[in-house]
């Protein structure tokens, strides 16, 4: 966690409001096939729940979110551009 400086709490409140919520990848990016062949199938019905704000590869601010159907222990980066919390 120390590599990706994980964190359970930010200051851009565009990040936070996701923080410990359950979230799904936006309807409309889903009817994209290129968006769920890059993501896998799985995007179209999983859930996450948003554990930590962290850095990518590109040292871009993303969330990191873990499946909450199955265990899941590394989670996924998730970009809060393509993300809504599920209902």
């Amino acid at each position: 966690s120390d590599m990706y400086q994980m964190k359970h709490i930010t200051s851009n409140l565009k990040l936070s409001k996701f923080l410990g919520k359950k979230v799904r990848y936006k309807k409309d990016l889903l009817a994209d096939d290129k968006f769920v062949s890059i993501n896998g199938s799985l995007c179209k019905t999983e859930v996450y729940k948003v554990a930590f704000v962290q850095k990518d590869y590109r040292g871009k601010d993303v969330l990191r979110g873990y499946h909450t159907s199955y265990e899941d222990t590394f989670g996924r980066c998730l970009d809060p551009e393509e993300i809504e919390v599920a209902s």
